[in-house]
């Protein structure tokens, strides 16, 4: 009877041990699981906050647009007589033009009509820079804001390598 036991008692031992094993292997399994898990939501949400700010962007430039239904281009023209009596005639018509230009760009951007892009104000003009001229700020002012309030629209561009 002590042989069998002896038999009884490893073959407990022997399942005591395989058993240990097994919860041991379940606890890692486990906690593997859990890790994966963990890391699975703060990924999730990661997304989501950024879903959340994008729609909050884009919300905010729809709204924008919305406004800008009414939007119209405020800075009256410049007189040409100022152009003819204070600079060189082709000053003129290569202002003219960047004007018109700003003008036109202006209006596409704020009424979301611009689209990614290289864009600027170029003027056909052999200086590098534009002299000052204060006949210009109003022009510039409204390209300015426009392009301040398309932002959103430039970012995504970016964000999506245009």
């Amino acid at each position: 009877k002590l042989m069998r036991y002896d038999r009884i008692e490893r073959e407990c031992t022997s399942l005591r041990t395989c058993l240990v094993g097994t919860l041991a292997m379940i606890e890692e399994h486990q906690t593997s699981a859990n890790n994966l898990i963990a890391k699975s939501m703060v990924d999730l949400q990661s997304k989501h906050d950024d879903m959340e700010e994008s729609v909050k962007a884009k919300l905010g430039f729809h709204g924008q647009l919305i406004n800008n239904q009414r939007w119209e281009y405020s800075v009256p023209p410049v007189d040409s007589s100022y152009w003819t009596d204070n600079y060189i005639e082709d000053y003129e018509v290569n202002v003219t033009r960047m004007i018109s230009q700003m003008k036109h760009t202006t209006t596409q951007m704020r009424r979301g009509e611009y689209f990614c892009g290289g864009f600027g104000v170029f003027s056909d003009l052999e200086e590098e820079a534009l002299p000052y001229d204060p006949a210009l700020f109003g022009h510039w002012k409204e390209w300015a804001d426009a392009l301040s309030q398309y932002r959103h629209y430039l970012n995504q561009c970016r964000n999506k390598g245009l």
